[in-house]
């Protein structure tokens, strides 16, 4: 069963600043790097790693570790400049923002943990 979560603009931004600044995240993010040898995926670099949710922040704080990907902060940009968001946010997320308003829809998984 499936349920639709509305939240504003502000209040997903704060719910996603408060878990890219908790140890879940930290931790995810650590296992993504140390997987990636500690170097972007497309370049090799080593320099300013940060890790990519390729399909958005539709999935957070559940996300797999599949889903992530360690990008140099160059190619990290450029990904976003080319791509935009991930199709599978702009699938998931309905941004009205007349309204200021995002609709998700959220598995039972995600609404039980709510």
């Amino acid at each position: 069963m499936k349920k639709i979560c509305i939240l504003t603009l502000n209040q997903f931004l704060e719910k996603k600043f408060e878990y890219m600044h908790s140890s879940l995240w930290k931790e995810k993010r650590k296992r993504v790097i140390e997987k990636a040898e500690y170097q972007c995926e497309i370049c090799g670099s080593g320099s300013n790693l940060q890790v990519h949710h390729l399909r958005g922040y539709d999935q957070i704080p559940f996300e797999s570790t599949r889903d992530l990907v360690c990008l140099c902060a160059h190619h990290h940009k450029e990904w976003h400049k080319k791509y935009g968001y991930p199709k599978s946010y702009k699938d998931y997320m309905n941004w009205d923002f007349q309204k200021n308003t995002i609709y998700t829809l959220d598995s039972n998984k995600n609404s039980s943990k709510n």
